[in-house]
């Protein structure tokens, strides 16, 4: 209760397959974008500041999910930072300090490979798909080279 008489409360967060849509859902759901666009303004109207009703922006993941890339983000908060700690801004043109802590938030549904389908879909959560990816190639991209940051 004492957070949420604060300014600003972060809200972070990404989803699992009930709140992309369908139980399980992957890359062949047809209203994954629309899903994308929907938690991208659950986000802003989230993150208001009480102070002065502005929303925090989220330029990076905006253009992510403008572009079908899935709703995949890094947030970090940077203890050192006089007034709020969160820093959206992934292209770190911010210095951080060392005591920032960085929160990866994966998107394992936008562009996940659909299972493999034993016996028509039955069954189909029993078996891993080992060939099969979660995040798809751009996401993997940028997660390796922003967890080396």
């Amino acid at each position: 209760q004492e957070l949420m008489k604060q300014e600003r409360t972060a809200i972070i967060g990404t989803w699992d397959d009930h709140d992309f849509g369908i139980n399980n859902g992957d890359a062949q759901y047809p209203w994954k974008q629309k899903a994308a666009e929907e938690y991208l303004t659950f986000l802003r109207d989230s993150n208001r500041n009480k102070k002065n009703d502005e929303k925090l922006q989220w330029p990076i993941l905006e253009s992510r999910v403008n572009n079908r890339k899935g709703v995949y983000s890094m947030v970090v908060f940077d203890f050192e930072r006089e007034g709020d700690p969160l820093v959206v801004d992934e292209s770190f043109s911010t210095p951080l300090s060392n005591r920032s802590v960085a929160i990866f938030l994966l998107d394992v549904r936008y562009n996940k490979t659909p299972w493999k389908a034993p016996w028509n879909g039955v069954f189909q959560d029993l078996y891993g798909d080992y060939e099969g990816d979660f995040l798809g190639k751009d996401q993997w991209e940028w997660f390796e080279a922003s967890i080396s940051k």
